[in-house]
Formats: structure tokens, sequence, C-alpha cells
């Protein structure tokens, strides 16, 4: 069973986006779930309680950039949650603040990206559910959340 996990902020549109434009080139996926880093565990907590062996971790980018790295970093953490390897998560975090972090940092851009906003984002573990990604019988896609 393919499951496929969108890393960051949850992104219904990039998930339509991406459904259809990639799934010509691949196995459609069972399931799909967004997360990031305040639910890692409970992602790993559902893939593992549903013995599912085949994962796509898809990191969000604006087109023609790279990804972000705060995706990325989740993805890593995920993948070493489910690989049973450690991660300095904190050490990892830190070093946000001096990359694309560190514009929740500056005080001419607190409006936009309150330095708060970087730590709630940063939150390792906070809640224990999942967001799962279903289409109704029109068409429409809905996220629906699943406690792990």
């Amino acid at each position: 069973m393919l499951l496929v996990v969108f890393v960051g902020i949850p992104n219904v549109y990039a998930y339509i986006k991406w459904n259809a434009e990639f799934t010509e080139f691949m196995e459609m996926p069972r399931e799909t779930i967004t997360g990031s880093l305040v639910n890692a565990k409970a992602i790993v907590e559902y893939i593992k309680s549903r013995n599912i062996d085949d994962i796509s971790l898809v990191t969000l980018a604006r087109p023609g950039e790279d990804p972000f790295e705060e995706d990325e970093l989740c993805a890593k953490y995920i993948e070493s949650l489910l690989e049973n390897e450690f991660i300095d998560m904190k050490k990892e975090i830190e070093k946000l603040k001096e990359s694309r972090g560190l514009r929740f940092f500056d005080k001419l851009t607190q409006q936009d990206f309150p330095e708060r906003d970087f730590y709630l984002c940063t939150e390792l573990n906070k809640f224990n559910f999942i967001l799962k990604a279903n289409r109704d019988t029109d068409g429409m896609i809905n996220i629906e959340k699943v406690e792990v």
C-alpha cells in the first residue's frame, strides 16, 4: 500500500496539484496525509500501526525553488523515527534560525513573521493526530483529523 505524506503546512492545493500532475507516472496512493514537526511522532505511529511499508515523503516548495528547509528537516525526522535513528532535533531546529527561520527574528518582519510562530511550528510532537485527505463522492478533497 502506498502512503503519501505531505510534509509541512497542510496544503490541500498542493495535494490537488500533485495528484493531477504526477499520478500518471506512479501508483495512486491508497492514503494521503499531511503533517509537520508538531505531529511527526503521530505520523510514525499511524504508519507503524497500519504496517505501511511503501511511503513517499513529499516536501513542498514554490515552483522553481528548493524545498523549504523546515519541511526537509521534518521529513528527515520522520524517516529517523521510522528507522529508529537519533537526530539531535534541538540542534537542527537551532540551525533553522540562521537560514529561512531568520525572518522570524527580524524586527522589521514581525508583522508577517512573528517570532512566536517559529516556536509554534517547531514544537516537536505536540499533537497526537494526523490529517488525512479523503475524496468525497463529488470528487472534493476533505481533510479529516484522525487520532492516533
